[in-house]
């Protein structure tokens, strides 16, 4: 096992890895497509990628990009006071994190798709009811219009092409 700490979207890994992980991270890099050409370098023909991450279509992250950084941090502490608990929080950009754009970044990179789980629900607005029931409204809507976009969350499995 290795630890590399490297800035994500300019990393080029030296394609010898069996597993890469990458869980809740990509909504944090400015350069998503950078960040999965990155993880992709780093495992071996064969090897396998793993990665979580929130859409960019989600209603928390629609947020997230229209709130001011101050602002986003007070309301999620405010409602979920263990999230503050050591840390900050993280800028969050959603730059391609869409399934679509997970998919077509990875076949540009000679990764082939194993597994895809998408998600349509989360956490965020359990604490209050009427924008529960308004988010399930629209999350129906856009899973009309937007298929597997609209999911909340997602986690692919991609193999590197031998």
């Amino acid at each position: 096992d290795e630890e590399i700490e490297a800035d994500l979207t300019s990393f080029r890994g030296r394609g010898d890895a069996d597993v890469v992980i990458c869980q809740a991270t990509l909504e944090h890099v400015r350069d998503g497509e950078g960040a999965l050409r990155g993880i992709a370098s780093c495992v071996k023909p064969g090897g396998v990628v793993a990665i979580f991450s929130p859409s960019r279509n989600a209603v928390f992250a629609r947020l997230n990009r229209v709130l001011p950084e101050g602002m986003k941090r007070r309301l999620l502490f405010a409602i979920y006071p263990e999230k503050g608990m050591g840390h900050d929080g993280f800028p969050a950009f959603y730059d391609k994190c869409l399934p679509s754009d997970v998919e077509t970044i990875a076949k540009r990179n000679d990764l082939e798709l194993v597994e895809r789980r998408l998600f349509w629900k989360s956490s965020y607005f359990y604490f209050f009811v009427p924008a529960f029931l308004a988010w399930r409204i629209w999350l129906g809507v856009s899973a009309l219009l937007l298929r597997k976009d609209a999911a909340e969350t997602y986690a692919y499995v991609f193999r590197r092409k031998q």
